[in-house]
């Protein structure tokens, strides 16, 4: 006897039945312990905080006004019908915008089947066989037909498919964001263009009327010099000047026509 062990009474040794069942019973909450940490959605996504100035690093210019511009149709405010018939043409016709557009689509459809996870799924199939002939125990049946259902769910107790529509839904939103982007750009470009245009085609008007003032100018002083009143000097000055403003029509035409397609290629 042990000292120190008198009077102690030891429980009786538990049955191998007894120990595989414990045994069991700790493998099974284990397994569903690692179930569950594995299985955890985790915490809700949260967005970025921009860190935005509260104002600009330089003052406003003196009659100015501290404001938000509105998003409204701006180009209008120009008064220029053409301008507006042209944004509006490429609202409608332009590929890149198409192209925006129809990813919206795209990513409202991905959505659609990212919920359609969270309803029950049922497969019916079904079909019908012809045959004719005969066995020497009796004839074949003539018909036959097959139907199959099948019918499964899976439950979403662990946020697997509400996280994929949360994910799909932020796709969408990025999509509209994409397009919206796009058609700021298209506005943007066609106005700008336009104004090029308008603004080269002013300086070709008055190239060109400089271009028939100085042809004036030359033939009136060739018709001096036939006169004996103005000699070889004067008709090279005039005929220099009228060259030099004659040059400035291609490059200034050129670059009209350049912008001209650039507003074709945007609509």
């Amino acid at each position: 006897m042990v000292p120190g062990m008198r009077g102690l009474r030891l429980p009786p040794m538990p049955s191998w039945t007894s120990i595989r069942r414990r045994a069991h019973d700790a493998a099974r909450l284990s397994g569903l312990t690692a179930l569950l940490v594995g299985c955890r959605v985790g915490p809700d996504p949260t967005p970025p905080i921009a860190v935005l100035p509260d104002a600009w690093h330089a003052a406003l210019v003196d009659g100015l006004d501290a404001g938000q511009f509105g998003p409204g149709p701006w180009w209008r405010s120009f008064g220029d019908p053409l301008l507006d018939e042209l944004v509006l043409a490429a609202e409608r016709n332009n590929l890149d915008l198409r192209i925006a557009e129809s990813r919206i689509r795209e990513a409202r459809a991905r959505y659609g089947i990212a919920a359609a996870d969270l309803f029950p799924e049922i497969d019916l199939d079904g079909g019908a066989s012809f045959r004719d002939g005969a066995r020497f125990d009796g004839p074949l049946p003539d018909r036959t037909y097959t139907a199959t259902l099948d019918f499964g769910w899976e439950p979403d107790l662990w946020g697997r498919v509400r996280r994929s529509m949360e994910a799909a839904e932020s796709e969408v939103l990025a999509t509209i964001e994409d397009r919206r982007d796009v058609l700021v750009s298209i506005r943007s470009e066609v106005a700008r263009s336009y104004f090029e245009a308008r603004a080269l085609q002013g300086q070709l008007d008055s190239i060109e009327a400089e271009v028939a003032s100085r042809r004036e100018t030359l033939e009136l002083v060739r018709t001096r010099q036939a006169r004996g009143v103005a000699n070889e000097l004067e008709v090279t000055q005039a005929t220099a000047q009228f060259e030099s403003a004659r040059a400035q029509v291609p490059p200034l035409r050129s670059a009209f026509v350049a912008a001209a397609n650039r507003i074709s290629v945007l609509l």
